[in-house]
């Protein structure tokens, strides 16, 4: 189970009225390290998501950028060929020092007691923000720089898978033991236009990750990817991030069992303060195939992962970050019993809590 540092947590809060910015908050190591920290103290999760943002290397790029409270991300607008011509190759040791440091402080902090996540935002999502200038609902200005102009937005496609690809190997060498990559909004996409222009992009950032770290689990999240399953196992990446609209049970039968699963649990209940107890529900109980509460991990990774006991971080350090919920914020009101299931894994074979 991971869970990342949000509004969710009052020390959060309180932290954000001392780092009142965004990126004041996710561009200072021991900040970024701190926040990082918060809920895997609070709840003992099995992962530890570095607190960053899938813009921090553009200004690498030489794309400059703002995140607002109340708006987002801003930018200027990025839709000619002389604008892709202006992007920069990144050097991310020089461009973002602090997560590095960030990431070899949470692995210290955390020791084997947790799996290390690093994270990226994949061409398509990213070029979004170019295009669109920030945050969109319809996305009308990059679908229409794809089909009037699809040369500049293949050739900024291809800039960006560049330049995430060094970047997530950078994350890696700096310490994450998971790369989870985001292309949230390549679910507002036709199937015929995703596979144009953001499948062959996931796949050049896919395979530079394995180039050079084979070994390294990735986890590819869309929002609303309920319609493109397939496509997104057809990436490479080794774990799909389902959203609440896919049962696990339908994913195994649209995917089979050679990729990974992970999901994720609507928040609305959460928001609505009709559900207190929000880790795992019956339906989803029921998909483990729990006994009393024991739960089979082999149901969520590959078969081939269940024939022999996993290797340390491998395959997520054990499934730990495997299943992915909204939490409350405490869990001194959740019943006694029910405790210790946000603080450690349930085994094979385990009985009872």
């Amino acid at each position: 189970m991971m869970r990342q540092a949000g509004r969710h947590m009052q020390v959060y809060r309180d932290l954000c009225k001392v780092h009142k910015t965004f990126r004041s908050r996710s561009e200072q190591a021991d900040v970024a390290t701190e926040i990082s920290l918060q809920p895997w103290r609070a709840y003992g999760t099995d992962g530890c998501i570095l607190f960053s943002d899938i813009l921090t290397p553009f200004p690498g790029m030489g794309i400059d950028f703002d995140i607002t409270e109340k708006e987002g991300p801003k930018m200027s607008t990025w839709t000619t060929m002389d604008d892709v011509n202006r992007m920069k190759i990144i050097d991310p040791v020089k461009s973002t020092p602090f997560v590095a440091e960030a990431l070899k402080n949470l692995r210290r902090e955390v020791g084997n007691k947790a799996t290390v996540l690093g994270f990226v935002g994949l061409p398509y999502t990213l070029a979004t923000y170019m295009v669109e200038g920030g945050s969109s609902k319809e996305y009308k200005e990059i679908k229409t720089l794809g089909y009037q102009n699809p040369k500049v937005l293949h050739a900024m496609l291809d800039r960006l898978a560049e330049n995430i690809g060094a970047y997530a190997n950078f994350q890696i060498d700096a310490g994450a033991q998971v790369i989870q990559v985001f292309d949230s909004w390549a679910g507002n996409l036709s199937p015929d236009d995703y596979d144009t222009f953001a499948l062959p992009y996931q796949r050049k950032v896919i395979q530079a990750i394995k180039a050079k770290n084979p070994t390294v689990p990735t986890i590819m999240y869309i929002n609303k990817s309920g319609a493109l399953l397939e496509r997104m196992a057809a990436s490479g990446v080794d774990i799909i991030s389902l959203d609440w609209t896919v049962t696990i049970e339908e994913a195994r039968k649209r995917i089979g069992h050679q990729i990974g699963v992970s999901t994720l649990r609507s928040p609305f209940p959460v928001k609505t303060g009709t559900d207190n107890l929000t880790v795992f529900p019956p339906s989803l109980l029921h998909t483990l195939r729990f006994k009393a509460v024991s739960t089979r991990w082999s149901s969520l990774l590959p078969r081939k992962s269940s024939r022999r006991r996993p290797r340390p971080f491998s395959w997520l350090a054990a499934a730990g970050t495997t299943l992915q919920t909204s939490v409350t914020e405490s869990t001194r009101t959740l019943p006694r019993r029910t405790q210790p299931i946000l603080s450690r894994r349930c085994r094979p074979g385990e009985e009872g809590l």
